[in-house]
């Protein structure tokens, strides 16, 4: 499922005397070093666009005097409403001021790509999944071996979404009991 387009105006330079340029984030070759590690179409500055909810946009200005002025670069997240915000990942915003701006970013970006990329279902809300899986034949079986095998390895949202469906159950055995009473039902009557 593609995400909806929404009409949104892309960011203005921060100072018109210097370099400035926005690109919309498909892809980062992380064996380049430079800008051109970032790959994906050129947006115009200030100007309104037609962009997919929820795309990465690089922002590059160069700010202060003539004689010293420094990159400044930062990447930003379309929301559905049409704004921006600044785009974090688990070492804060993906900013940088310093000539070697693309070495900082390229790697971190990378990560919240395939992470994205990963998590197609990430923007579907849990209850939906949820029901989703319990209508389906083989989906809560799939979902329990699923979750099973991430609680063995240790990952932490697996292990959050356990120790939260644990604490919501006041008598997890009368719980197993009502829900092997509703599945006799069920199969008693088909």
């Amino acid at each position: 499922m593609d995400a909806p387009l929404v009409k949104t105006l892309v960011p203005g330079s921060r100072d018109s005397r210097f370099k400035s340029w926005a690109r919309l984030i498909r892809k980062v070759d992380t064996s380049r070093k430079d800008g051109y590690a970032f790959e994906g179409p050129w947006l115009r500055r200030g100007r309104m666009d037609e962009l997919p909810v929820g795309s990465l946009v690089i922002l590059y200005d160069e700010t202060g005097s003539r004689r010293y002025r420094t990159p400044c670069v930062e990447v930003l997240r379309l929301r559905e409403d049409g704004s921006w915000e600044p785009v974090e990942d688990g070492q804060g915003p993906l900013a940088a001021r310093s000539w070697d701006w693309a070495l900082l970013l390229r790697d971190r970006l990378a990560a919240v790509l395939q992470q994205e990329q990963e998590s197609p279902l990430g923007q579907v809300p849990t209850a939906v999944l949820a029901h989703e899986l319990a209508t389906r034949e083989d989906g809560a079986g799939a979902y329990v071996s699923a979750l099973l095998a991430l609680l063995s390895e240790g990952y932490p949202a697996a292990l959050a979404a356990a120790r939260k469906l644990l604490a919501a159950q006041q008598d997890l055995g009368r719980g197993i009991d009502a829900c092997a009473a509703r599945l006799a039902t069920v199969e008693d009557n088909p």
